[in-house]
This record gives structure tokens, sequence and C-alpha cells, in this order.
């Protein structure tokens, strides 16, 4: 590829469009006056190959590149040059196909930038990622040799020759490309552990409240539904009672109706009978009339009247008693009919009723689908959250941008509340000194003289005082010292802890108790803050950490249900192992196989639950932990007892390399700086000097509290 051509229009001196074409495809030369434009065309050639250095065009800003800057009424700048591409083992990657290639750059005055390629608009860094391609670097040229060149490159150093060489080469193009890879990389990884610890410190804990509160509306809902079929069957069962009841009523209303008509019948039977009765006596009257005349009959006669008149007397009785069953069985049936009413009236409201609870469970209904559609967008809002994106519409910033604007806001708004409070205080204060000096500037001299009088008999009744006490101001002030020795070392040995603590690498057992009155000292710790290792087996910590493994980090508690209690209602950030004492398995192995392993390796061959130290109370712990497990000096020495008949027993070096009896060998690079078991040893140090510096500070209370 090979220049072919060269259009400059409004470019410095070239006020009007001119050509330059002709060029040899080895060798060219520019010739002419002084000041005839000969530098403007290498200025023009590295002009449209994007260079951004301005000191090599001479020139300070881009509007001196236009023509007399723009005053001349040309306000734009262009440059074309036109590349013979006809060989295609030397075209750039993707314009084989192009027999040229023509690159534009336009200027306006005002500093705007247009590139075009082959008539097309592109991007300033694809122009310059085009000429690197075929080693064309402008902003690093090795093809243009300007004055003082030469001997620029004749006092080059090394580096500087070696980068000029891989420019020339191509290759420092993939370079540059590779060191802003690199830096977008640590960009972005910065990028993403500032997003880790948004989403850990903040969206983590909103999302688990969100989480609660989504539990809590699924119980609520849950709950709702159980209530509403509750509601719905004590109605279906009042209904079924009340039908019941008006089913007996009816019945029972059916039965006093017969009754009524039975007793009705009778009544008249009896009236039939009363009227008979009476026609009878009538005729027996008149018979008896008739008779009077006679002589013999009367006293038969007298004694049918008497028994037709006690019957007379037992039907109109039992007439009586008749009309009484009426009127009894007519007020039942008026009883019985109001309850009819009574429950029609209540079979009513009981219908009304489960028509309302009809309408509340369509609208419970559509409060559940509505509040579903909620939950279902809360759950979008926390996914678009997590994501780090916005979930307004029309917005393209993320959730840490939006985030970032409104702490910036608060903290304005917080400052200026800050700011008005305490300009208020201050003026507060200021308005109740004023007061004060007020009221206090007329009884000044009267309570000056006063105060002075008083003040002089306290300081009478003092030395009095100390008198009889036999005040000794120096040990005062040597008991006042010591006590604040104390109390600074107290704090300092506290911030040694903290620091010790916070630094990393020393972990903790955090729970809640499980219930009310929970004994903590159930609780032993962590099998690695339980255990102690002397001074003289300090350089074989490695091994220990390695021969517990992950069993360093287990909590020994007292029995399986402290144990259980824990795991269940504890509150655990974590998954933890535990270790009931009153359970585990100890595993510690037969005398006999340690000692073997020591005659093998004399002072060189240790049990590691032999090098600790720990309470009593948690020896079966210890035992289950490291009492299987051998620590020897070197590599060679674990070798021998390992694999040896007698004693097939793990082995782990000072180094922290594992032998196997099933053969399997572990070992390489282990993790730099101390061991979790020095950490834990300066924390117990730490804690060490901070009861001794409390027993101190006890100490020099009490003496100075004997002293008043």
């Amino acid at each position: 590829m090979r220049v072919a051509e060269l259009i400059i229009d409004g470019f410095k001196s070239y006020a009007v469009r001119t050509h330059i074409t002709g060029w040899d495809a080895e060798f060219n030369a520019i010739t002419g006056l002084n000041g005839s434009g000969k530098s403007n065309i290498l200025d023009a050639i590295c002009f449209v190959l994007g260079i951004k250095n301005l000191s090599n065009v001479r020139v300070s800003n881009l509007n001196e590149l236009v023509y007399k800057r723009g005053q001349a009424g040309i306000n734009k700048a262009s440059v074309t040059i036109v590349f013979d591409n006809s060989n295609r083992e030397k075209s750039p990657i993707g314009y084989e196909q192009f027999p040229q290639i023509s690159v534009t750059r336009q200027l306006i005055v005002g500093g705007r930038n247009k590139y075009l390629i082959n008539g097309h608009t592109a991007q300033q860094h694809a122009v310059e990622t085009f000429f690197q391609s075929v080693q064309l670097n402008v902003n690093n040229p090795h093809f243009l040799i300007m004055q003082g060149k030469i001997t620029k490159v004749l006092n080059m150093k090394p580096p500087e020759i070696l980068a000029m060489i891989e420019e020339a080469a191509g290759t420092r193009m993939f370079e540059e490309r590779r060191d802003k890879a690199l830096h977008t990389i640590a960009k972005k990884e910065k990028k993403l552990q500032e997003i880790m610890s948004l989403l850990e410190e903040e969206i983590s804990p909103k999302l688990e409240k969100l989480r609660k509160e989504k539990r809590a509306y699924l119980e609520f809902q849950k709950t709702e539904v159980e209530l509403d079929a509750l509601k719905r069957f004590t109605t279906a069962h009042q209904y079924y009672e009340k039908s019941r009841g008006l089913k007996e009523t009816q019945a029972s209303l059916a039965h006093q109706r017969d009754r009524l008509d039975k007793i009705v019948g009778e009544r008249d039977q009896l009236q039939r009978e009363i009227r008979a009765l009476e026609q009878e006596m009538a005729d027996v009257n008149t018979r008896r009339e008739e008779e009077l005349a006679k002589d013999g009959r009367l006293a038969g006669l007298e004694g049918s009247v008497r028994s037709v008149e006690m019957r007379l007397v037992k039907i109109r009785a039992q007439r009586a008693n008749a009309e009484r069953g009426v009127e009894e069985e007519s007020s039942t049936l008026m009883s019985m009919q109001a309850r009819e009413a009574d429950w029609i009236q209540g079979l009513e409201l009981k219908e009304a009723t489960i028509k309302e609870n009809q309408v509340s469970f369509t609208e419970l209904k559509t409060q559940e689908a509505s509040r579903v559609e909620a939950l279902r967008k809360a759950e979008a809002k926390i996914q678009a959250l997590s994501t780090g994106m916005s979930t307004d519409e029309g917005k393209e910033t993320g959730f840490l941008e939006q985030l970032r604007e409104a702490k910036e806001t608060v903290a304005s708004y917080e400052t200026q509340v800050e700011t008005t409070e305490m300009r208020m205080q201050h003026l507060r204060r200021r308005e109740k000194d004023l007061r004060k000096q007020v009221q206090a500037s007329s009884q000044q001299d009267a309570s000056m003289a006063k105060e002075r009088e008083e003040a002089m008999q306290a300081l009478q009744k003092i030395k009095h005082s100390l008198k009889a006490l036999d005040w000794d101001p120096a040990r005062e002030q040597a008991l006042r010292e010591e006590m604040n020795g104390a109390q600074r070392a107290v704090e300092e040995a506290e911030e040694e802890v903290r620091r010790v603590q916070s630094s990393g690498g020393v972990p903790s057992f955090q729970y809640m108790d499980p219930h009310p009155g929970f004994e903590r000292r159930k609780v032993k710790g962590l099998v690695a803050e339980l255990l102690r290792l002397p001074p003289e087996h300090s350089g074989k910590a490695t091994a220990i950490q390695v021969a517990a493994g992950g069993a360093l980090y287990n909590v020994v508690v007292e029995d399986e249900v402290v144990a259980s209690s824990l795991i269940q209602q504890g509150q655990l950030r974590k998954r933890v192992t535990m270790i009931p004492l009153n359970k585990i398995a100890t595993g510690r192995v037969e005398r006999e196989r340690v000692g073997a392993a020591q005659k093998i390796a004399p002072g060189k061959v240790d049990l590691a639950l032999s090098l600790l130290g720990y309470p009593s109370e948690v020896e079966k712990a210890m035992d289950h932990v490291f009492g299987h497990c051998l620590i020897c000096a070197d590599s060679q020495t674990a070798a021998k007892v390992t694999f040896d008949p007698k004693v097939k027993m793990r082995s782990v070096t000072y180094d922290g390399d594992v032998y196997s009896p099933a053969g399997t060998l572990q070992g390489g690079s282990r993790a730099q700086g101390p061991s979790v078991l020095a950490k834990f040893e300066w924390l117990h140090a730490a804690k060490a000097r901070l009861e001794e510096a409390k027993t101190r500070l006890t100490k020099a209370e009490r003496a100075w509290n004997e002293a008043e």
C-alpha cells in the first residue's frame, strides 16, 4: 500500500482545493521556494494520519490548521490521502477487496473532527487501528524523519531503541492494546469488588429483609385462606343447622295442626252430644210432666233425671277440658308460627351472610391476585437491584450510580442540617449566656462578697479536716498516677485485642442464645481457641494446623442437646461442626505404636496431642482431633514411621507435608505469613495482658478508695 494522491482543502496555506498526484512508488521529493508550503504537505499527511502531538505540525491548537484560522471565510480544513491497494499481500486486514483506500479528516473551526474511510464515517480509534495494522503510527512515526530526528535516534537509550524497533515491526500496537486491556481489567476488578462489597453490605441485607417479608406475606396469605375456608365452613354449618331446625319446626307444626283438627272434631262431637242430651233432657222433662199426673213411675223418672244430669256435668267437664286443650294447642300453634317466622328470618339472614361472604371471597381473590402481582414486581425489582441495573423506565443509569447520587444528596442535606443546627445551638447558647450575664450583673456585687466569706470559711474547714486526716499530697499524686497508668494499660490492652481480632485469620464462633436462660458456659469454643501451643513447640504450628485440618474450626459443646439447640435456634451465620463431649468417640492410638515410631526416629517423632496444652474438660475433643496423628521432623522420618508395619499412622512434617498409610502424599506451597495457631497465641497473650492490666487497675482503685 503506497500513496497515490493527496487532496488538501483549506489546510494551513492551501486555501483552495489542491490535488497532488503522480507519486512514485519508490522515492518522492518536494521542492519549492521558502514559504511555498512544502512542510505543510508533510503536516497534512501527519494530520490525516491522526497525529495527536500538535507541536509536530508546528501549531498550538487545531484552529491554527484552518486557513488563516477561519477569518478569510474558510471555516473548514480537509485532507484526503488515497492509497494504492493493488498489492494484496500488504493490504490492511479487511480491505483486500478495495483497489484504492481513501482516508479523509475534516476539521471545523471550533475543534470538531470527522474521519472518513472510503467515504464512510469512522471513529478516530478505528483510523488509528487501520494505520497501525500497516505499521503506520503517526504518534510515534518511524517513517517520518524530521529535523533533528537522526541526532535524537543516535542519542537514544536501549529501551527507546527497542520501542522504536517494536513500533517498526508492528508489535507495539499489540503491547499497547495489552496494557490497555490490563488497565481495563484492573478497573473492572476494582469496580467488581465495590459491587460485591455493596452487594454484601447493603443489597444482601435488604434482600434478606424482603425475603422475610415475602415469607411473612405468604404465611399471612395462607392464614387468610384458612380463615376464609373456616368462615365458609362455619356459615355452611349454621345454614345446615337452621335448615334442619326449620324442617323439624315445620314437622312439629304439621303435627300440632293435625292434633288441633282432631281436637276440633272432638269438640264438635261433644257439642252434638250436648245438643242431643239437651234434647233428651227436654224430652225427659216433658215425659216427667206427663208422668206427674200418673202415680207410679215418678221416682224412677227422677233417678233417670239425676243420672242424666250427672252425665251432662261429666260431658260439660269434658267439653271444658277440650276447650282448654284447644286454647292451649292454639297458643302452641301461635308460638310455633312465631318460631317458624323467626327461623325463616334467620334463614334469610344466613343466606344474606353467605352472599356477603361470597362477595368478600371474590374481593379477597382480587386482592390476592394484586398482591401476587406486587410480589412479582418486587421480585423483579430485587433481581434488577442484584444485577445493578435501574428499574426506572427511560433511565440508563445503574443502581450503583443512583445509589451514589442519592448518598451525595443525602450527605449534602445532612451537612446543611448539621450546619444549621450548630448555628442555632450557638445562637441559643449565646442568648442564654447573655441572659445570664444580664441577670448576674445586678446581683454580682452583693454575691461576690458573700461568696468570698463563704469560701474563706470553707477553706478553714478544709484545712482543719486535712490536719485531722493526716493527708499526704505526694501519696495521693502517686495513687492517681498509678490509677491513670493502669487505665492506660487497660485501654492499650483492649486496643491490642481488637487489633489482633480485626487483623484477619482469627476465626470466632458467634451465636444467639437459643432460649432464655441459656448457659453459655456449656459452649466451650473453637478447637483452635481452646488449645495452647507452648513456645518450645512454636516451630511445629504448621504441622499441628495441617494435622487438625478443618477440625480446627469445630465447636466443642457440653452435650448433644446444646449442639442441637445452637444449630436449630442459635441463628448461626455459617455452617459449623459440633463436638458434643458426652457423645464424641476418642481416637487416641495405642502407646505401643507411638513408642515404635519414636524408636524408629528418636527425638524426631511426637504424638500431636502430646505437644499441646488444653483444659482438662475438653480432653475428649482434643483426643478426637489430635490423638491419631504423628508430628515428624522431616519427610524421611515421616515416610519411615508411616509405612512401618508396627506403626501405620498418619504423619505430618514440620513443613506441613502429609503422609498417609494408604499411600497418598500431600504437600506443596503453603500460605505465607503466620499460621492460625500463631495468631491465636497472639490473641491469648493479648487477652492475658488485658486481664493483668484489669487486675492492676482494680488494685489501684481499691488503694485509692482506701486512701479516701
